[in-house]
């Protein structure tokens, strides 16, 4: 008897604390395998030497997509602020 669960169909309801943990986790997971195969094929074609370009990549990616998250909260957090003042007027 096999098991096979999708965790991307798995309902976590609305709980922030879910989503959270849950995203994270499942992207994390994914860019962990697509780095082990990037890994595996550098190995594959005898080019271990290229690893630290692949290491700084990620390093990079990681930030770019940080620095992005942080810009995207800023706007937001003004959107919101300027309905709240909208909506005080009105």
């Amino acid at each position: 008897m096999r098991i096979i669960i999708n965790i991307s169909t798995i309902n976590y309801g609305t709980n922030a604390f879910n989503k959270l943990i849950h995203h994270p986790l499942r992207e994390g997971f994914e860019a962990m395998l697509i780095a082990m195969l990037v890994f595996m094929y550098l190995d594959k074609v005898k080019a271990r030497h290229k690893r630290p370009a692949v290491f700084w990549g990620m390093g990079a990616g990681v930030l770019v997509s940080l620095l992005i998250a942080v810009g995207f909260k800023q706007i937001v957090g003004l959107t919101q602020e300027r309905m709240k003042n909208y909506l005080k007027v009105v």
